[in-house]
């Protein structure tokens, strides 16, 4: 996905969102297994020449997207729409002050008037414009308020709502997962 956005000419920040509505089969609680590496690494992404070395043998990647790769840091922000007290948990439970500055997370700290206002400030933290943003969402309401942002693209994830639902909702694309991720998006 990486050299779609590079060979795109996009050198915007790409936003993923990732949580869920409802404690399965009705319970307490919920164990996102793998945060805490999923965090570590996102923090931690670069490129050592053996990686690019390793990327260059495969032949898949061509050598100006290699260069970039070895020059640019990959900007990051971490937006939920969370209370405190679960933002607070996840930095107690998985350490994550050791990756971000809490200070500094979007979260439902109720100042903002919709889920729209937290996404632009979220843009506004990162220093892009949210119409350079690709926009990724998985309810009908959540795709409503997105679309009035005027993102680059919108995507509609997930399958607890019909692809043609959230599609009329105004998402330019439908993908149930991330591995049906179409790179010629970026193209968009």
């Amino acid at each position: 996905m990486m050299q779609g956005y590079f060979e795109a000419n996009n050198r915007n920040v790409a936003v993923f969102d990732a949580f869920y509505r409802s404690n399965p089969s009705k319970g307490g609680y919920a164990i996102f297994a793998g945060l805490e590496q999923v965090i570590e690494y996102i923090q931690n992404l670069h490129f050592s020449e053996e990686d690019v070395e390793y990327l260059r043998s495969r032949g898949l990647f061509t050598e100006e997207f290699l260069q970039y790769l070895q020059e640019h840091d990959i900007p990051y922000a971490l937006a939920s729409a969370s209370i405190i007290s679960n933002i607070d948990f996840y930095f107690e439970t998985f350490g994550l002050d050791r990756w971000f500055d809490k200070s500094q997370v979007v979260y439902d700290d109720g100042t903002y008037p919709d889920k729209g206002a937290m996404h632009l400030e979220a843009a506004r933290r990162l220093r892009v414009d949210i119409r350079d943003c690709i926009m990724i969402e998985d309810s009908p309401s959540s795709i409503r308020s997105a679309r009035q942002l005027h993102p680059r693209l919108l995507i509609a994830l997930g399958n607890t709502a019909s692809p043609d639902l959230l599609l009329a909702s105004g998402a330019d694309r439908y993908i149930r997962d991330f591995s049906e991720f179409d790179c010629a998006w970026l193209e968009h």
